[in-house]
């Protein structure tokens, strides 16, 4: 019994050990990728036209024997042909039904910068343009793939609507108060500096940043004597924080706080200091007699974008691994909406609640602890710190 199971063992032994080489290639199947945001203002104009032509990005996976780094840098093994399409659309939907058609066209763009394993700087996109005005913020949209193999590929999603969205605080002509000067002569920094506004329909997350524009003028000489060297329009974006939830209904009341402190040490933080070096603090509307030089910048999407950032976020717990989010039918990937409302050219000098001017905002700028060696200087020529030499 013994000589029985040790020959058996060993027969076994020998087909097992006959084949050394393994395949770790699976049979290799064509996986269409989709990634889509539409966006009714996606030039930021805060206006929706037709000029705010729409952009799908189309690729497929990709298998070969040997290194896939080298298959990710040929152009063919991620992009179809057109030949591939037997129909390639993106349907408006209203009510369940399909109200309107268009036709995704082709197109190779050349600016991907190369930073990555993947091709470029030549790739290709697909856009449609929507019928006038732009596109119907009360339709659903959804992208329609047909292959030559016969496989179909969708995805559906709602557009992100502006028509309930409504700015609260800051207003275009009243900006917010991040300083108030003491009456010791130092600075009292607002702890709560709010943004409000009423949120927009299909809207279930917000980012806001403030954009703080300037002009850098560099000098040979300390003393900021002659012509400068250079002149070059900035700007620097500061997050001042987000809103994620499932629940947000058209038109109800968000709001958004930040410190007033801590974004003049952003400001400290992220410009260097050069005595050689002066700042203009925005630009000066000679209309409206006042130095303009913020921005809120607020983006927003849907709940199909939410979905994907939450689920692509780091993980913070002891699991690591995470589910794969798509809503691409047939395929994977991401089709979605996201939005922008801004207030764009808030003046610098506010207004307090006796609509008397607080200069603290640009004092602080001026003279605080954290931006006083950044050389700040306001071009209004009747400002307490004008640029003017």
């Amino acid at each position: 019994m013994k000589q029985t199971i040790f020959l058996l063992f060993a027969i076994a032994l020998v087909f097992t050990s006959c084949e050394t080489e393994v395949d770790l290639n699976a049979p290799y199947k064509n996986t269409t990728v989709i990634f889509g945001l539409l966006d009714p203002d996606y030039n930021g104009d805060n206006v929706i036209s037709v000029q705010d032509t729409q952009w799908i990005k189309i690729n497929r996976t990709f298998l070969g024997e040997g290194d896939n780094n080298s298959y990710a840098a040929v152009r063919d093994s991620s992009e179809y042909s057109d030949e591939d399409f037997v129909r390639k659309v993106v349907e408006r939907i209203v009510d369940g039904n399909v109200v309107d058609e268009y036709e995704l066209v082709s197109t190779t763009v050349s600016n991907r910068q190369m930073n990555g394993i993947f091709y470029g700087p030549d790739q290709t996109m697909y856009y449609f343009v929507p019928s006038a005005p732009g596109l119907d913020q009360n339709s659903e949209y959804r992208v329609v793939l047909e292959f030559t193999d016969g496989r179909e590929v969708s995805a559906t999603t709602k557009v992100v609507s502006y028509n309930s969205f409504s700015w609260l605080t800051p207003q275009q002509n009243a900006t917010f108060i991040l300083a108030s000067v003491s009456t010791n002569g130092g600075f009292n920094y607002t702890s709560e500096v709010a943004i409000r506004w009423n949120a927009a329909s299909n809207a279930n997350i917000y980012d806001a940043r403030l954009r703080f524009h300037y002009t850098e003028m560099k000098y040979e000489n300390a003393d900021w004597s002659g012509a400068p060297v250079s002149v070059t329009p900035k700007f620097l974006d500061y997050y001042l924080g987000s809103i994620s939830d499932d629940e947000i209904t058209n038109g109800q009341l968000l709001k958004i706080t930040f410190d007033g402190r801590a974004f003049f040490s952003f400001l400290q933080n992220n410009l260097v200091a050069d005595q050689r070096i002066r700042r203009i603090i925005g630009t000066y509307d000679t209309q409206q007699q006042r130095t303009e030089c913020f921005d809120v910048m607020l983006t927003m999407g849907n709940n199909d974008l939410k979905s994907y950032i939450e689920v692509n976020s780091p993980s913070t717990g002891v699991v690591q691994e995470r589910p794969i989010y798509t809503n691409v039918s047939n395929g994977i990937g991401l089709f979605a909406s996201r939005g922008t409302r801004n207030l764009v050219g808030l003046p610098m000098i506010a207004f307090d609640n006796n609509n008397q001017p607080n200069s603290g905002n640009l004092r602080a700028l001026v003279q605080s602890e954290y931006t006083a060696a950044l050389n700040f200087c306001d071009p209004n020529g009747s400002s307490d710190f004008p640029c003017g030499n």
